[in-house]
């Protein structure tokens, strides 16, 4: 009989830990969820695999997974700009959401209108922040989602005789 070993399930979310069935509970909110799936006949590692599970509901608010890439310092980036409240764009009507942070790796944050915040001392590399969406005018519905983000720094100092878009070259 197989082993397997999970992450940090998110709340809602069920694996059997003898079958690996995969349920998700009532009243969960619709989104996309993350976690990671281990299996082996030994205890011990195994095959992983990176299982994404999309919740949907009959919700005209829906949000997609963000990637931006890449994303440096001072650069503008929203997480509202592929969301979608009746099929209209979320970041031309951000005053019918607010957005909270759910997680967030130390240095990147998210603020209630969506607004991407990176901290100069954040590293180069790939991170992710989890964020919720709720109507303002009904704040039960609401949507979660991921951004992940490529952060680069730019890497030439002294004096730059070209505009200073030269982080967005790196793409």
């Amino acid at each position: 009989m197989p082993w397997i070993s999970l992450t940090s399930l998110p709340e809602g979310i069920i694996v059997d830990p003898a079958s690996g069935d995969v349920s998700v509970a009532s009243g969960i909110t619709p989104g996309s969820y993350y976690f990671t799936y281990y299996l082996s006949y030994f205890s011990g590692s195994g095959d992983g695999a990176n299982v994404f599970i999309t919740v949907t509901s009959d919700s005209d608010l829906q949000t997609n997974t963000d990637h931006f890439n890449p994303i440096c310092q001072g650069t503008s980036a929203n997480v509202l700009l592929n969301d979608t409240i009746d099929g209209q764009s979320l970041l031309e009507n951000a005053s019918l959401v607010t957005v909270t942070q759910i997680s967030a790796p130390n240095g990147i944050s998210v603020d209630a209108t969506g607004a991407i915040t990176i901290a100069p001392t954040v590293q180069e590399g790939i991170y992710y922040l989890r964020y919720k969406v709720c109507l303002n005018d009904t704040p039960n519905e609401c949507s979660v989602n991921f951004a992940y983000l490529a952060v680069a720094k730019n890497w030439i100092t002294g004096f730059v005789k070209f505009n200073n878009t030269a982080c967005s070259l790196l793409s």
